[in-house]
């Protein structure tokens, strides 16, 4: 069964998408203390109708949904493999691309890719990578990979409403806002999810969709702040509500004054890479070079801000 639009096979189950990682894993007879890696491979012996070894599954989190299944293919036995690709098109129809390179000449086969082939479907894509020669894996000998993505936008459908009502409260808090401070930075922030630009069209569409399923507290920066900042500058706001904000001209993290917050910071002394100077959390950040002054600014605005914790390179955690 090639139901690729419909879902995943883990196990020898058949899982619909939008089941969560936890779910998969549960159903894969993986172990929960697992989910910590991510991505988690999963015995599987057999999927949509082809012998594989295992199959890989990813998402942004436990409990949000498997968004890559991506099965290690069994090397057959007479060492043909055209029928994959032949199969898939029986189903799918002519692929969206295709490729194919003489891998006779090079010194590994196996780590090669002789055929490569695409298909677009209805939120789901599906690519089909045959090797030069089996490969060896933990798992096995593999002789390619079958790899299905679920698009972020369909993925997203059930957490946009919460993201978006988030978002609401946040504007409507910045109508009231008094700016703390304002800080200029010498590198060029950009939107988190974005092509570098203002997000519009197709663009805002899919970053907000990452944003609902990957960093749910990264928020829209409402309209009467983003105005105030330019892509070099990032503040720090607070409104009459008891809730405080850090925004770039894009993003925002918030959270409410009395509760705790604590911010990842390379020191300038020790900055991270070469020479950047970091703040922010997984759902927030903003980055400048070592000897930043804004940054440093906003750091000593920041410590001195009751409920936020600062935690410096080399810091032990809290």
């Amino acid at each position: 069964m090639q139901d690729f639009e419909r879902g995943f096979w883990t196990g020898t189950s058949f899982l619909p998408w939008g089941t969560t990682l936890a779910g998969a894993v549960r159903d894969g007879a993986g172990s929960p203390a697992r989910l910590r890696r991510i991505p988690l491979r999963l015995r599987c012996p057999e999927a949509f109708g082809f012998g594989t070894l295992a199959v890989d599954v990813a998402a942004p989190a436990p409990e949000r949904p498997v968004l890559i299944a991506a099965y290690l293919l069994a090397a057959p036995g007479d060492g043909g493999s055209e029928h994959w690709a032949d199969r898939i098109e029986a189903t799918l129809g002519d692929p969206a691309y295709r490729a194919s390179v003489d891998v006779r000449d090079h010194p590994d086969p196996s780590s090669a890719v002789r055929s490569y082939a695409t298909w677009t479907l209805d939120g789901v894509s599906v690519a089909l990578s045959v090797y030069g020669a089996a490969r060896r894996t933990r798992a096995g000998r593999a002789a390619g990979l079958l790899f299905l993505s679920w698009s972020h936008e369909r993925a997203a459908l059930p957490y946009l409403p919460d993201w978006r009502a988030a978002n609401e409260r946040l504007a409507s808090a910045a109508e009231t806002a008094d700016v703390l401070g304002t800080f200029r930075l010498d590198a060029e922030q950009a939107p988190k999810f974005g092509d570098g630009g203002e997000p519009a069209g197709s663009t805002l569409v899919e970053r907000e969709a990452r944003l609902a399923l990957e960093c749910p507290f990264t928020l829209a920066t409402p309209e009467p702040i983003a105005s105030r900042l330019s892509s070099h500058e990032f503040a720090l706001w607070q409104s009459p509500a008891r809730l405080r904000c850090l925004s770039t001209r894009w993003d925002s993290l918030a959270w409410r004054t009395g509760s705790r917050l604590t911010l990842a910071s390379a020191d300038p002394a020790s900055a991270i890479g070469a020479g950047w100077f970091l703040l922010g959390t997984r759902n927030w950040c903003v980055r400048d070079h070592a000897r930043s002054r804004g940054l440093t600014d906003a750091v000593a605005l920041l410590d001195r801000t009751g409920g936020v914790r600062v935690k410096r390179a080399g810091d032990h955690a809290a």
